[in-house]
């Protein structure tokens, strides 16, 4: 009776497949008149249907899917047939296919005994529309209803299947009075099933029956209870009560879960959800109270957030002391309070926190550390808050104080790099603890971590402590630990340990660093020790500090170091400056050995004129400038035996002994070492065959004239040619014009220097005449260069 809904199917059809005669010829006997279209169109939906069995079953299947709501009868038909495969794509159509009336089908042939294959039926309801995608609501319903009826395990199935993805985007007036009249209907089992699907906005109409459903004797329809209680967005005082009465009667995971859906937000009073947290943070039963401790603080791993409120910390404090009363038996009730105590820790006290982590210490490290180190988390944040500089230390002090064994322990540790926001009195404090020697160690450590400059005043406590570890015996590191800071903290009430650790202390090395440790706690009293390791090691810089200790009262030991090092310098130069001319034994004795000016000098300084006997001696041993010189200043022309006895017993020029520091060739004018008296006694006592040439140039300039001029007139015919170059030289420097005639033989002599100072001297002796004259002629007026010529002349010192 519907001739253009049929076209239309039809049109479709072949839209699908242009080349499906059946679709073309239909379509044209439906326009060549409404006479037999009707039932041409049953003959050819039936075809399709059978189809279904066969090979062409995907083309039927894609035809009927298009036709659409007019398939649905036939389709509904092909469940009753014998053959198992068009039962099966019937089903398989009918599950999915947006149509009316298309669910309501399954559902009459799930109650029809004359479907021979029952099962495919069932199976088939597992492809149904998801929620919100129905469009045969009515059927959908129809099936709920059939399913009630089956037996198990059928209904289970048929009923999982048909509310798989629940029912929540349903209209709420159609679901809400059809659930409610299914679990009227339903046993336990099915009662379940229908709870645990999701009404959606039809929740709040359930609500009431969910509530009632609390109290079955079925575990299962309590479970499926609460979860149709916790698809309601806002509870009724009726569900209210009746989830307090699971609180106190329920299994524990019944009871869990009622908690968690009492404290949803907006179901309770603030007061009320205080009050009930609080309750059950003291619950006995483990599993209750880890569902409660994952609500108040949360699980990262678990990505639960935490619901913390400052009016839980009363019950979380007291639920950790009931969780620690039972010991070593509940460790892990007592690791989720850890868990929960990181949201909680802001609101509890630094004294509760310090009990708590005190009653954990016999539970073990782990647990222990666990709330400890929550504790410095958050006191190091109330700090960084607050920025009250005192919080930390009072904090520190608190734990010194509460804490013990390993807790305690682990209290230090856990402060890390953060003891140096310490006060200097909280590490005071610290290292008196003198019966822990972990901590101690800590305390010392803390300590060198600062600079010293910042160190707290020590106590006599806190020394007491540090001499005691610098004797411990068995921990080389809290040992070493104590002498660091002792050297920045010495103290006399040290010397005794540090006194007998260097007592014990056998290498040189480490028993140095602890005897000056000894000397900066002890001061002079250190003298026998410091003495002694001079002794044992012959260590000259630790004679030093003696020395600097206890002045001249080291005498005594510098000169049993030097009898034990008769040729050690340093050791003598010791004895010098602490002794003085008491020291002049050990210098003579040294000098009678070793050749030392400064040595020779040093005694000069100390005994002045009594030295020139050791003076005379040094010349006479070693014969060097610095002897020459102290002896010449000391005896002036006496001293003239003792260089000629020097110069005659060595290989040096014998001008060597009295020239000055300079050494050029011809000698400076007044180049001496010596006195010029001295000079002219030490060449007249000089044997002629000691005389040379220099010492005869540089002598002349103190010879008196007299003199000078005998020996020049001797000397011009000295057979020595040297001697005789040396005199021509005498001659010339100082313009002994009445020489000239005794120069000129010598420009005939054999050897070339002799000539060669002849003439020279001649030259000169010609040109000073040339320049007298010149001078006497024309005075003041000559020429340019005879002035220049008589200014040079007039350095000359002869008058």
């Amino acid at each position: 009776g519907r001739a253009e809904e049929a076209k239309a199917a039809f049109r479709a059809a072949l839209a699908e497949d242009p080349a499906c005669e059946e679709a073309a010829e239909a379509i044209a006997q439906a326009e060549a008149g409404p006479g037999g279209i009707e039932e041409e169109l049953r003959d050819r939906i039936t075809a399709l249907v059978f189809k279904l069995g066969g090979a062409e079953r995907e083309q039927a299947t894609n035809d009927l899917r298009q036709i659409g709501a007019r398939s649905v009868p036939f389709l509904e038909e092909g469940l009753r047939t014998a053959d198992v495969g068009i039962v099966t794509g019937c089903a398989c159509i009918l599950a999915d296919l947006p149509a009316t009336g298309a669910r309501a089908g399954l559902a009459r042939a799930l109650a029809d005994p004359k479907v021979a294959f029952p099962d495919i039926v069932r199976r088939a309801t597992g492809n149904i529309p998801v929620t919100g995608k129905e469009v045969d609501r009515p059927g959908r319903y129809a099936l709920l209803r059939e399913a009630l009826r089956l037996e198990e395990p059928a209904r289970g199935m048929v009923l999982q299947a048909v509310l798989r993805m629940g029912i929540q985007k349903e209209p709420a007036a159609e679901v809400g009075p059809l659930l409610l009249a299914l679990l009227r209907e339903a046993d336990d089992t099915s009662r379940a099933v229908l709870l645990n699907a999701n009404p959606g906005e039809a929740s709040a109409a359930i609500l009431p029956a969910a509530a009632g459903y609390l109290s079955s004797a079925d575990p299962a329809v309590r479970a499926a209870a609460l979860t149709a209680c916790g698809y309601a967005k806002k509870q009724t005082p009726e569900s209210i009560a009746a989830l307090r009465r699971v609180l106190d009667a329920g299994e524990p995971v019944e009871r869990s879960r009622a908690f968690l859906l009492l404290v949803r937000e907006d179901t309770l009073a603030r007061e009320e959800r205080i009050a009930l947290v609080n309750r059950f943070l003291a619950e006995g039963e483990p599993d209750v109270l880890k569902w409660v401790l994952d609500w108040v603080g949360g699980d990262v791993g678990r990505g639960l957030p935490g619901h913390w409120d400052p009016g839980y910390a009363p019950g979380l404090l007291a639920g950790m002391r009931r969780a620690l009363e039972a010991g070593a038996e509940a460790p892990e009730r007592v690791a989720v309070f850890v868990r929960a105590m990181h949201e909680g820790l802001r609101d509890l006290g630094e004294e509760d926190l310090l009990d708590l982590a005190r009653r954990c210490s016999a539970l073990g490290s782990k647990e222990t550390n666990g709330i400890l180190d929550t504790t410095l988390r958050q006191v190091f944040s109330r700090h960084q808050a607050e920025k009250d500089p005192g919080m930390l230390g009072r904090v520190f002090l608190l734990g010194l104080d509460r804490l013990r064994g390993q807790a305690l322990h682990s209290w230090v540790t856990l402060w890390g790099s953060r003891h140096a926001l310490l006060p200097g009195s909280a590490l005071v404090a610290f290292g008196e603890i003198r019966e822990d020697v972990y901590l101690r160690s800590f305390a010392w450590s803390w300590l060198l971590a600062r600079e010293t400059q910042t160190w707290p005043p020590f106590t006599p406590a806190l020394h007491a402590s540090l001499g005691e570890d610098l004797l411990h015996e068995t921990n080389a590191h809290l040992a070493g630990q104590a002498q660091q800071v002792a050297r920045f903290r010495p103290d006399p009430s040290l010397s005794a340990p540090v006194r007998a650790l260097l007592a014990r202390t056998q290498a040189k090395a480490p028993k140095e660093q602890t005897l000056h440790l000894l000397i900066a706690c002890a001061g002079r009293e250190a003298r026998d020790d410091v003495a002694a390791f001079v002794r044992e090691f012959d260590d000259l810089p630790m004679l030093r500090i003696l020395v600097n200790l206890v002045g001249k009262e080291a005498i005594p030991e510098i000169r049993a170091f030097l009898a034990a090092h008769p040729e050690s310098d340093s050791a003598l130069d010791l004895l010098i400056q602490v002794a003085g001319r008491d020291a002049a034994p050990e210098i003579r004795a040294r000098l009678e050995v070793k050749e030392n000016n400064g040595l020779l000098d040093q005694l000069f300084g100390l005994l002045g004129g009594e030295a020139l006997p050791d003076a005379r001696r040094y010349l006479g041993r070693y014969g060097n400038s610095l002897a020459r010189n102290l002896v010449v200043r000391m005896a002036g022309v006496d001293a003239v035996p003792d260089l000629l006895a020097a110069c005659l017993a060595r290989p040096q020029s014998s001008e060597w002994w009295i020239l000055g520091p300079r050494w050029s060739n011809p000698p400076e004018p007044g180049d001496l070492g010596v006195p010029p008296e001295v000079a002219v006694a030490y060449f007249e006592a000089c044997p002629e065959e000691r005389r040379t040439p220099r010492l005869l140039q540089q002598v002349s300039f103190v010879l008196p004239a007299e003199k000078r001029n005998a020996y020049v007139n001797g000397y011009l015919s000295d057979p020595r040619p040297d001697m005789a170059a040396a005199a021509a030289w005498v001659v010339r420097r100082f313009n002994m014009v009445e020489y000239w005639p005794r120069l000129l033989p010598l420009l005939d002599n054999a050897d070339e220097k002799v000539r060669i100072e002849a003439r020279e001297a001649l030259d000169s002796i010609r040109k000073y005449r040339e320049l007298k004259e010149s001078f006497e002629r024309y005075g003041m007026e000559g020429s340019k260069k005879a002035l220049d010529d008589a200014a040079a002349l007039a350095k000359d010192p002869d008058p």
